[in-house]
């Protein structure tokens, strides 16, 4: 009977991570590259592509989102970039602020999920190990470690500093949320100094 369970098990766990992605709109101010949108001020150039986190654990989906942003600075002074220059906003009006490493870094890689003697956790994500590509890199999934998402998080979020003239960066924004009902449309505003805001409409499409 255990050997008849734990594939039915999975395959129900596979089939209920449909993986949940959003597409960017354009506007008058947004254009598309396929899964990318970028915008232009006389100084600031901006990119964003939602990341659907294919690397993480299936569960997270619900807890947490995240894009890619890169930006260019075609100005002639330093562009000061912070946390709070990125916020996120769902079709409800709901606002979110970027999620702080120490906030990622709670998520570890057992999946929310008590075992029925309430005696530990299981984690179908990875329950013999594996490799998985994460943002930064490949990391060995193997057995549990503590420190995993926290690293992975932390490594690939974007970096906090001024952006000098004529270079450019790039990195990761997390939000943390209840996602678990799928807005139908995520908007992420990106607000710089000296710079009109830019809003990055994203539709929900489900594979």
């Amino acid at each position: 009977m255990r050997v008849i369970l734990i594939p039915v098990f999975l395959a129900g766990f596979l089939l209920s991570c449909a993986t949940t992605r959003y597409l960017p709109r354009a506007t008058d101010d947004i254009t598309l590259h396929e899964d990318r949108a970028s915008s232009r001020t006389p100084d600031i150039g901006m990119t964003v592509a939602f990341d659907a986190m294919d690397w993480a654990p299936g569960y997270l989906e619900d807890s947490v989102v995240a894009f890619r942003v890169a930006l260019n600075n075609y100005g002639e002074t330093p562009v000061p970039i912070e946390p709070r220059s990125f916020l996120l906003f769902d079709g409800e009006g709901n606002q979110y602020a970027p999620a702080t490493p120490e906030q990622l870094g709670q998520f570890g890689t057992w999946a929310p999920w008590r075992s029925g003697m309430g005696v530990g956790y299981y984690d179908p994500w990875r329950p013999w190990g594996s490799w998985s590509m994460g943002p930064t890199g490949w990391y060995d999934t193997y057995g549990y470690d503590p420190t995993f998402m926290r690293e992975v998080f932390t490594r690939s979020l974007f970096p906090s500093s001024p952006l000098s003239p004529g270079a450019k960066t790039q990195g990761y924004v997390y939000f943390r949320g209840d996602f678990g009902a799928k807005p139908q449309e995520l908007s992420l505003q990106v607000q710089l100094p000296e710079n009109p805001p830019r809003r990055f409409p994203f539709v929900l499409v489900q594979d």
